[in-house]
């Protein structure tokens, strides 16, 4: 049914440079933030409401794959976080320049929250990628 080797992929959640586990929860609490909050900051939002939708469901999709098997995920959960650490911190820096009402000022910590949550993927995926391609070699 499945080729997938479950003894292998046990074997590698115990090497030093697997960090999805940390990736997963960094993805679920932002998707669950974002998610709560679209209602909420909608008319503040820059994008259309169905592609802020489908970039929910993508960062929940890709918490899901993730598996240290699984390298193309890892890849794109890595590059899913440099997009989203960008666009947050760029709204949260345009907004922290124009914010005047309260909701603008809740906008900039939520984007700011997020961009901090998303920095926090990109670096155990980028230490997750050097695991995966870059094997250390044993000096003696």
């Amino acid at each position: 049914m499945s080729d997938i080797d479950y003894n292998s992929a046990k074997e590698y959640l115990t090497h030093e440079h697997y960090y999805g586990r940390e990736i997963r929860g960094l993805f679920v609490v932002s998707a669950i933030i974002m998610l709560l909050t679209l209602p909420i900051f909608n008319s503040l939002i820059p994008f259309n409401g169905f592609l802020s939708m489908g970039m929910i469901i993508l960062v929940g999709f890709l918490a899901g794959l993730l598996s240290p098997l699984a390298r193309f995920v890892v890849v794109l959960c890595t590059l899913v976080a440099m997009g989203g650490g960008l666009v947050f911190e760029y709204q949260a820096v345009s907004m922290f320049r124009a914010g005047n009402s309260p909701l603008e000022w809740w906008f900039f910590a939520v984007n700011q929250l997020l961009a901090v949550l998303f920095f926090f993927a990109l670096y155990y995926g980028s230490k997750t990628l050097r695991g995966i391609f870059f094997r250390s070699k044993v000096v003696r």
